[in-house]
């Protein structure tokens, strides 16, 4: 008990300069704590690392994030090592394509599967192998004496760095069910037991693909640069995504989802687009 009040003094500590924004030493812990300046020199270097910034001349100030930290939470921290907030290396990517699938939730089973099926390499060549040697060529320049296998085996990697994965999001919506009617007809198709207006959740699946002809690291937060004219590789990029897109994941989905209608939207640099899926009436 008395190292846990001594923690907790700890925290009410920092807690405290947190605030104030004061700098502090060890001598001072020491002093609010009952620790001795050894033990708090452990802390200092070791568990309270990302809590605290140094200042210079064995002196510290806390970092403003302390304050969303919660006494169970330090206490939790100061049992062993720990690392209280991720690092990470922020980048930015100009340009990204966008894609949205429209489908009923009724489909929404198909369509994972149809989807799923296409994060694997084996069945990603395996669909390449339908659609076959010389429509892959027209999307990605085949190297010259590469094999067919090998060909097959870099677009596969390729398609597993632009699309990593996907998001669903239900919406709900009422759609009208056949041709323009005036309320009569409505009503005639009603004591038929025909509906005219449809209440149904629709399944939105987005997935989102930036373009690395256009990342831009490191970035500066708050910094915003003039947009840049768009380069002949941006624009291939583009379309290669396009092409791949809609050859490997857009057509399977249509065609497994077994949907009267199938939307598509595109969202993109050079423009937005909607493709539609319909059977032949």
């Amino acid at each position: 008990m008395a190292k846990r009040d001594k923690q907790i003094k700890a925290y009410e500590f920092l807690l405290q300069r947190a605030k104030s924004r004061n700098e502090f030493t060890t001598a001072d812990v020491a002093r609010a704590t009952g620790w001795a300046t050894g033990t708090v020199s452990t802390y200092v270097s070791k568990q309270w690392k990302d809590l605290l910034q140094p200042i210079g001349g064995g002196t510290h100030k806390v970092r403003p994030e302390f304050l969303k930290i919660t006494l169970d939470g330090f206490l939790e921290l100061v049992t062993q090592k720990r690392t209280v907030f991720s690092t990470y290396e922020r980048v930015r990517f100009d340009e990204v394509v966008s894609y949205e699938f429209l489908l009923p939730l009724t489909r929404e089973e198909e369509l994972r599967a149809a989807l799923d099926r296409l994060f694997f390499t084996d069945t990603i060549e395996q669909r390449l192998s339908e659609i076959g040697l010389p429509q892959v060529r027209r999307w990605v320049n085949r190297r010259r004496r590469e094999s067919r296998a090998k060909f097959f085996a870099r677009v596969a990697t390729m398609v597993g760095e632009m699309f990593g994965g996907y998001s669903i999001s239900h919406v709900a919506g009422r759609f009208r069910a056949g041709k323009l009617a005036d309320l009569a007809g409505a009503a005639k198709r009603l004591e038929r037991e025909e509906k005219y207006l449809i209440d149904e959740t629709t399944a939105i699946v987005k997935f989102i693909i930036p373009l690395e002809t256009a990342r831009t690291e490191p970035i500066d937060m708050g910094v915003v640069r003039r947009a840049r004219k768009r380069t002949t590789a941006a624009m291939r990029e583009e379309r290669r995504i396009r092409l791949l897109f809609l050859g490997l994941f857009a057509e399977p989905v249509a065609r497994s989802v077994k949907e009267a209608e199938i939307w598509l939207l595109e969202e993109a640099p050079s423009g937005r687009r909607l493709y539609v899926w319909t059977r032949p009436s």
